[in-house]
């Protein structure tokens, strides 16, 4: 069942989202762990990937939301990763304003997982989003419109 949420509302969440920000610190300890974790070959690297991964979609750069994310989607395909990689993956489109793949990777995550209510939540805030975007395009489609058959209207009535 979908409940629907005033944009200001889905604004408000959006803007919680994206300020929980991940600090440089910690960052660069989880970069540097995947990376030493990448030469030793040890058999946490998809753990260590995973955390550098994380830190990366909670920072406000949008190129590192974008790798944090192109990270998640290599995670996916390792089982003991794949819901939560799923989830942050779906995090980081939304946070990158990618909607329309973020409702797909949520649907995905919602059929292994139907239950994840953090999933049904970001669900519930991507579909408002599509919806709000979908008004304001159509808007300003039909104000474009508009403004065409009055200017032809004009240029009709100068013959």
């Amino acid at each position: 069942r979908m409940r629907f949420l005033s944009s200001e509302t889905v604004k408000t969440k959006k803007h919680e989202i994206s300020e929980t920000i991940v600090s440089k610190e910690q960052l660069q300890e989880r970069e540097k762990a995947f990376r030493e974790a990448l030469q030793t070959g040890g058999t946490n690297v998809d753990q260590a990937r995973f955390d550098y991964a994380w830190c990366l979609v909670y920072q406000k750069e949008h190129d590192q939301i974008r790798l944090g994310s192109k990270i998640l989607a290599e995670l996916v395909c390792v089982p003991e990763f794949t819901r939560d990689a799923l989830y942050f993956l779906a995090l980081a489109q939304f946070l990158l304003n990618d909607y329309p793949a973020s409702r797909k990777t949520l649907q995905k995550l919602l059929q292994l997982n139907p239950e994840n209510r953090q999933a049904q939540e970001l669900k519930t805030l991507v579909e408002e989003q599509c919806q709000t975007d979908g008004a304001i395009g159509i808007a300003v489609v039909s104000g474009l419109v508009a403004g065409a058959a009055v200017l032809g209207a004009a240029l009709m009535s100068r013959k």
